[in-house]
């Protein structure tokens, strides 16, 4: 829900709830509706002080009176005074509909502005103060971290990253991991500073954290499950002899889906079986060095070296290129 922050409104809010309004040349019954008549015994004060009360034919009467409730203001709109409710101001004049954005008035400039809080959006998600809540997935190439907006490749600089960056995962709670050569360690989005974690053997070039929180590293020859508690690894497959990992890992569902390459011809997509059977080779890609992958619900995209953006098919492995961002991306993350 937008939070509007209307300072001046909510004073004048209250300030019509305390006084009540009578026509100076009205009749006796309504200038004092709390004195009781032979009509109305127990008078005809409703307590609401914007209504003019009355004795009518023997019955109460309140009339709802909207100058009773002050003028109107740029924040709070034009004052209602409801039967039932008192003064209203239904309409606050800044309220942009979005539910992510922070609406703050400014009545004595008579200006708006929209604050985006991604707080308030699903995790692999933006604020944006124009559009509300935008999927994106987090990429890099191998100093910096981006966001690229889903399905439309829309690209936003984060900022640097203090060591290279072969791949990142992010998990549900948020964190984020990363993965250089032989090294697992902690990366945080907003500053770019990075922990140790981990050292694994061989060389990390894919990493992506599982549904049920387990994290995964890929290498040139073999997919692994991490304990980074323990800092254990534990071999789960390994890839058909000729293929290699080319560039990452995604979940679609419980399915964990890799690009691989080869010594010729362009990458393709791979399922990894977790209970120790062989990788399935799902189909081509269509291009080359997919380096990155992202998954969001059943929607799988992919993110080249030579800088394609693609929705990729995760039951055939077939890639469209939805953009070319001009960046060389190295690796995705998404939840």
């Amino acid at each position: 829900m937008t939070r509007t922050i209307t300072a001046l409104g909510l004073a004048l809010l209250t300030a019509c709830g305390s006084r009540t309004a009578f026509e100076s040349g009205a009749p006796a019954a309504e200038r004092d509706a709390s004195v009781g008549t032979p009509e109305c015994p127990g008078g005809c004060d409703d307590g609401i002080p914007c209504t003019i009360d009355a004795c009518e034919a023997g019955r109460c009467v309140a009339r709802p009176d909207d100058a009773a409730c002050g003028p109107a203001t740029f924040c709070g709109g034009p004052p209602r005074c409801d039967a039932r409710l008192g003064c209203t101001f239904p309409r606050p004049g800044c309220d942009d509909g979005l539910d992510c954005t922070e609406d703050v008035c400014d009545e004595a400039r008579r200006s708006c502005e929209h604050l985006p809080d991604a707080d308030y959006c699903p995790l692999s998600a933006r604020c944006d103060a124009a559009l509300g809540c935008v999927p994106r997935a987090l990429v890099h190439d191998e100093t910096t971290l981006y966001e690229v907006d889903l399905p439309s490749a829309a690209l936003h600089r984060l900022g640097p990253v203090d060591r290279v960056l072969a791949d990142v995962a992010l998990g549900a709670d948020g964190s984020l991991y990363g993965v250089v050569r032989n090294e697992i360690f902690s990366l945080d989005e907003r500053t770019g500073r990075t922990a140790h974690a981990m050292h694994i053997s061989g060389v990390g070039t894919a990493l992506d954290f599982a549904p049920d929180g387990s994290l995964y590293v890929g290498t040139f020859e073999e997919i692994a499950r991490l304990d980074l508690a323990g800092r254990t690894r534990e071999p789960v497959s390994r890839f058909p002899p000729g293929w290699h990992a080319s560039g990452d890992i995604a979940f679609v569902g419980a399915r964990m889906l890799v690009s691989a390459a080869r010594s010729v011809g362009g990458d393709h997509l791979f399922e990894v079986p977790l209970d120790g059977r062989e990788m399935i080779d799902v189909g081509p890609i269509g291009v080359s060095c997919v380096w990155g992958l992202a998954a969001h619900g059943e929607a799988l995209y992919g993110f080249t070296c030579e800088g394609l953006v693609l929705a990729i098919d995760p039951r055939t492995g077939a890639g469209e290129v939805l953009a070319d961002v001009g960046l060389r991306m190295a690796g995705a993350a998404a939840r």
